[in-house]
């Protein structure tokens, strides 16, 4: 197949080397859009109940399964423009890595996004499920987005109202609507006070969070206003260490799990499955998952998926 503008195309792409989990088979068909309007001349020339597209951009907060997908992945990682638009108002592209648009803050100024400095991923994925820590929040900052609607094929945009943001979640539907790029209304403030703020975000996460192959946060935080943590509940119930084939519990923190050695998609189910099941059990709280689950299953591994998704 041509190269549609200047984005790459795969067919069978193996999709693991694309997520942070190192999980997942092969994609019928892959591309990495480098603009703006690559992304939209991908989009035009697919066909959305034959190829049934789904965007990944640094491919953390996923679990890919390792039978692969039947279907048309985009991957927007070099979707990453940003610049300085007006006196505290800053453009990103979805693409740009979290970190990368916190560093670009620091460097004009800015502050509202110093908490992206430790996120793992794309913007994107910041926005759709409203990325938070440390008393930020993207809601905090964002003023608008551009959306490329897929069934009619055009970009919009949406302001910070049409976004729906709240709680790890937003009213974007990821298989109808890519986030394409994003302004944010930031604060004035001292490099030095906004350099601060950004040390101490990273080390928290350095002492905190494992480092090794993992997808983030496994499990959101319950929303029942107790303030409890799902690692907290994890760690509570002995969750740390559990193992499943190539998958483990971090021992730094119970809320995140690593592929140790060649994890599969149904390593990682089944060990999220006991987790869920043990917190349950001895606590009373059910955990939702904060990861999304893509590609197609195996009968195992959808029964796991339905009931960990099940309200």
């Amino acid at each position: 197949m041509t190269l549609i503008m200047t984005a790459k195309y795969y067919d069978n792409e193996i999709i693991d080397k694309y997520t942070t989990f190192r999980i997942g088979g092969k994609a019928k068909r892959l591309y990495i859009p480098y603009s703006k309007n690559d992304l939209l001349e991908i989009v035009r020339s697919l066909n959305y109940q034959e190829d049934n597209p789904i965007i990944l951009g640094w491919g953390s907060n996923v679990l890919v399964s390792s039978k692969g997908y039947e279907g048309t992945v985009i991957v927007t990682k070099n979707l990453n423009k940003v610049e300085h638009i007006e006196k505290n108002v800053v453009y990103a592209d979805a693409g740009i890595t979290s970190p990368k648009l916190s560093k670009f803050c620091l460097e004009k100024c800015l502050s509202g996004l110093e908490f992206l400095i430790g996120i793992p991923g794309t913007l994107g994925g910041a926005i759709y499920m409203n990325s938070s820590a440390n008393g930020q929040c993207i809601k905090d900052a964002i003023v608008e987005a551009e959306i490329l609607d897929v069934n009619l094929k055009v970009i919009k945009v949406f302001n910070k109202d049409e976004l729906g943001l709240s709680y790890r979640k937003s009213g974007i539907n990821p298989k109808k609507q890519y986030i394409v790029s994003a302004k944010f209304a930031l604060t004035e403030l001292d490099s030095i006070t906004i350099k601060e703020k950004m040390d101490n975000n990273l080390n928290f996460r350095k002492l905190k969070q494992p480092r090794g192959l993992n997808a983030g946060s496994i499990f959101k935080n319950p929303e029942d206003n107790s303030g409890v943590a799902a690692g907290y509940l994890l760690d509570k119930v002995g969750a740390k260490g559990m193992k499943e084939g190539g998958a483990i519990v971090s021992e730094i923190h119970a809320n995140f799990i690593e592929n140790f050695n060649n994890a599969t998609s149904l390593d990682v189910s089944r060990l999220m499955l006991r987790m869920h099941k043990e917190v349950f059990e001895k606590t009373g709280y059910k955990l939702y998952p904060e990861i999304e689950f893509i590609g197609e299953q195996t009968e195992e591994e959808e029964k796991i998926w339905k009931i960990l998704k099940a309200q």
